[in-house]
């Protein structure tokens, strides 16, 4: 079942300073998410190259007492940092497509190239 919201994180494996850039979505109702550049001073384009993926996901709760949360997090909580995510992906110049699988038996991350407009 896809996450209907939520925050994707690329996190370049090479330095700003070699030319990584981070990039940043938000997850949409129907699970889908677009990439763009995190910096919103800077073009929405999102370079290729490698890059460890985060996803995190929380859900508004009611609190039953002062300074109780007042949201839970939803996604296991391997995949919210870059030292513990197991995700990975390589993204090549046009556009791709990815695909997330967070089951923590066996996660997954598929990168593809959309078909081409006929």
């Amino acid at each position: 079942m896809p996450l209907s919201s939520g925050t994707v994180t690329f996190i370049p494996i090479v330095s700003e300073r070699e030319g990584g850039r981070p990039g940043v979505a938000r997850i949409e109702s129907d699970g889908s998410f677009e990439i763009g550049n995190a910096n919103p001073e800077k073009p929405r384009r999102f370079h290729p190259g490698e890059y460890k993926v985060t996803v995190l996901a929380m859900k508004p709760v009611r609190p039953h007492r002062p300074g109780a949360p007042v949201a839970v997090q939803t996604t296991p909580p391997l995949f919210e940092s870059p030292r513990t995510t197991p995700l990975t992906a390589v993204i090549r110049a046009g556009a791709s497509v990815v695909e997330i699988d967070l089951s923590e038996t066996a996660p997954q991350l598929e990168v593809s190239q959309p078909p081409k407009a006929e």
